[in-house]
């Protein structure tokens, strides 16, 4: 993908030195582009070839084939769904440093990309390009009309406003928002993927799985561990087996990773259920059933056990006294 990426720069006019060994040129196909350098090179391009819109004109231009084995996975799930799910997997073994979601909200089906470097907070061009390649991938895997696409960006709308309608006629665009997304039709989910292979599907996930067991460690495999187990509470309890699922791995290398950073499984989903539950319960939106069931406690009474021994009292009065200091 870097490669990719780094031609169609070099087409725009913008090259990238040779002697940095990240270019297409002398550069090695199979080696691992740290994250941070990738997004700058976007940031980069985008200021010198003065286009704010550089990223999201690239990502509309790719075809999930030029993600290489990660893209053969996507065109040949069954459905765009699964194709999704496929993608927030295995993305560990194709870049490190963000996360995808999809979520069904209000009609719906909200496809989300969240860079989880903190220092990259301000950059755009990256999660800009990875919606524009939301969009291509969608309308090549099916050739849909997507009708109703609503396109999210984290920037302010600025004077780059009219570019980027420009280059997506038709969608809603709304700037200013939590995180970068693609929001089309639930149903969209459910479509088939054009020319899917269903038994060509099950070898490149094996193929996944080996380049995702071979990937270099990174800093957010704590992130990554922590939201999909977030997710997953939505079911009832966190079990390993489908946490490491959800990550594209085995358990017990979801184990050693773990174990690498001085944490235990259950480590992690005590602290992500203390969070959720300190701005769930202070938030005061839901009840405390409520906040117990989202935690995936099957009785309010193993809720307020845990909650105590987080903060020392029980979850009435941290509310109470939430409230009354807001």
């Amino acid at each position: 993908m870097f490669d990719y990426v780094a031609g169609a720069l070099g087409e725009l006019g913008w090259g990238v030195d040779p002697s940095s060994g990240q270019g297409p040129a002398g550069s090695d196909p199979d080696a691992f582009i740290p994250f941070r350098d990738f997004a700058q090179l976007l940031e980069d391009a985008a200021k010198g070839l003065g286009d704010p819109c550089l990223g999201l004109r690239i990502g509309l231009a790719t075809h999930p084939k030029e993600t290489e084995a990660l893209g053969f996975v996507l065109i040949n799930s069954p459905t765009f769904g699964a194709a999704v799910d496929n993608l927030g997997r295995y993305l560990g073994f194709h870049q490190t440093g963000a996360e995808i979601s999809a979520r069904h909200e209000d009609g719906y089906w909200r496809i989300a990309y969240r860079v989880l470097h903190p220092a990259l907070a301000g950059f755009h061009q990256d999660a800009e390009c990875t919606i524009g390649m939301f969009i291509a991938g969608l309308e090549s895997l099916g050739d849909l009309g997507l009708p109703n696409l609503q396109a999210h960006f984290r920037r302010s709308a600025g004077p780059h406003a009219d570019a980027f309608r420009e280059a997506l006629p038709g969608a809603a665009i709304r700037f200013d928002q939590t995180v970068d997304a693609v929001l089309v039709p639930s149903e969209v989910a459910e479509r088939p993927v054009t020319g899917a292979d269903e038994g060509l599907l099950h070898i490149l996930e094996r193929h996944a799985e080996l380049l995702l067991e071979q990937a270099p460690g990174d800093d957010e495999v704590h992130s990554r561990v922590e939201r999909a187990v977030e997710q997953s509470l939505r079911g009832g309890p966190p079990r390993l087996a489908d946490v490491a699922r959800r990550l594209g791995m085995g358990e017990r290398t979801l184990q050693r990773r773990l174990r690498e950073r001085d944490l235990t499984f259950h480590d992690v989903v005590d602290r992500v259920r203390e969070r959720l539950a300190r701005q769930s319960v202070a938030g005061g939106d839901l009840t405390l059933t409520e906040v117990a069931f989202l935690l995936g406690y099957s009785e309010s009474s193993a809720f307020v056990r845990a909650f105590r021994r987080w903060t020392g009292e029980t979850p009435l009065a941290y509310r109470k006294r939430a409230q009354a200091s807001g």
